[in-house]
This record gives C-alpha cells, structure tokens and sequence, in this order.
C-alpha cells in the first residue's frame, strides 16, 4: 500500500515509522506535563517551618546596608532595632481574620448592589 501527497510517495514503512514518532512525542508531552504538574502542586503549597527551616521571625530583619559596605538602596528614617520584644508585638497585633471579614463583607455587599442596580 502507497500514498502520494503532493507528488511524494510514502510506503508502509514511512507511515508506520511517522505514527511511530507521533506517538513517542506524544508520550513525552503527556509525561512532561504529569511531572510538571506535580511541581507546580509542591510550588502552590503552604510554606511551613518543615520546608524553610532556616526562615525564622527572629531572622526576618532588614538587612544593613552600611555596615555590610554596600552603598544603601534605601536610607532608614530611625535605628534598626534588633528585633520585637513579646509586648512590642502585643501592642499592634491584630486579627487578620476580622480585617478581611470586613473587606470581604463590604465587597459582597457592593456586588450584591451593583447586581440589583438594573433591577427595577
């Protein structure tokens, strides 16, 4: 059996060799994107303490420029402290969940009423 394409002529070999390297690209797509998959899952994923050991509050400091000998990006407006005591931290803490309560709620309500605008 022959096919002719535009004046070429393709045996049974050729085809059987050209859905031979179809399917073997295809395989690879599909195993390159099940294991892309799986890093973007491990990207998306909450970072805790068990995946940045090193990532500590105590380490979460401004780093300082002048003392390194690194012309500053950014010139502070007071001392650099050496980190939050307990009470410091007390003081201005709040509950992030009731901020974003609050803007969640006032967001809804504004959709809700920009649906019902038109309705008379």
């Amino acid at each position: 059996m022959q096919f002719r394409i535009a004046g070429v002529t393709f045996g049974r070999k050729e085809l059987m060799f050209a859905g031979a390297c179809v399917l073997l690209a295809l395989l690879i797509v599909v195993l390159l994107l099940i294991l892309g998959g799986d890093s973007a899952d491990s990207a998306s994923r909450d970072v805790g303490p068990e995946l940045f050991p090193w990532a500590t509050a105590d380490l979460l400091v401004v780093p300082d420029e002048l003392r390194r000998g690194v012309e500053p990006s950014w010139y502070p407006s007071r001392d650099v402290g050496d980190g939050w005591t307990d009470s410091e931290v007390r003081e201005y803490w709040f509950d992030p969940a009731a901020i974003g309560i609050d803007v969640l709620d006032d967001e809804v309500e504004s959709r809700v009423e920009e649906l019902f605008s038109n309705v008379r």
